[in-house]
């Protein structure tokens, strides 16, 4: 598998795992949820880059470099070019922040260098709660917040989530919904959430980010951790096979 097939197994893992899922519940079967959802934040960073086409910087606590917010909103601005924010915590900040709700920022180099381009804001959410992680009501408050002076470029709010869209047909015998429902839901929750990450499109934009990689766009970060995602998915098959041996 290509490492965005090796995501779409991980993802297909974690959201049957959580509740109401189909491995949910205490048994040899049970995946390791807790590790799971660290590791998909790195799969949510991959992922933003390839959708933007450019660098992706994990800014969810806790992050990869150990770095406060303050610090890691000045790496990544000043590699962005555009946005300039406070050197310190502000006194009107959350007191004891950890990320203030982003947990990927991902932008496209221009030729030029300059501001007005694609400027990504995600919240990576795994657990069956996502539908209330929208960042597009914290974007806003967060360049207020945290900046001098904002970026110019327009933010595009973003969430990344192992799931598919819950459907109705779920809960029939058959697998039937009509495409009109399924587009209106979609939009209905785009109109929410913004971009909409979700599994098939991680699977997608992560194999663009290893490609990406290979030209030169740096930095994508948690590209690293990628082995460590296969190793998991690898992992917990040799755990639900002996499972089910067990059940036999």
């Amino acid at each position: 598998l290509s490492d965005g097939g090796n995501v779409y197994l991980f993802c297909l893992i974690v959201s049957n795992a959580a509740r109401d899922g189909l491995l949910q519940g205490q048994g040899d079967w049970e995946p390791d949820l807790g590790k799971a959802r660290a590791l998909f934040q790195a799969c949510a960073t991959v992922c933003s880059s390839g959708w933007v086409r450019g660098p992706a910087y994990s800014v969810g606590w806790p992050r990869p470099d150990s770095s406060s917010f303050v610090e890691k909103l000045k790496q990544v601005y000043e590699r962005f070019n555009d946005g300039k924010p406070h050197p310190t915590v502000p006194q009107w900040a959350p007191t004891h922040v950890k990320d203030d709700e982003i947990d990927v920022i991902a932008f496209k180099h221009e030729p030029d260098g300059q501001a007005a381009t694609i400027y990504l804001l995600a919240q990576a959410a795994s657990g069956k709660n996502w539908q209330e992680k929208s960042v597009k009501s914290a974007v806003d408050t967060y360049h207020k917040t945290w900046f001098h002076q904002c970026p110019a470029s327009p933010p595009t709010p973003a969430i990344a989530m192992p799931f598919c869209l819950p459907s109705q047909a779920d809960n029939f015998e058959s697998d039937h919904e009509v495409q009109e429902q399924i587009a209106g839901k979609f939009w209905r929750t785009a109109t929410q959430m913004g971009v909409v990450l979700y599994r098939n499109r991680i699977a997608q934009y992560v194999d663009e980010a290893v490609a990406l990689a290979k030209t030169g766009i740096a930095p994508i970060e948690q590209l690293e951790a990628l082995p460590t995602v296969r190793a998991y998915v690898e992992k917990y098959r040799e755990q639900l096979q002996a499972a089910v041996k067990a059940l036999e």
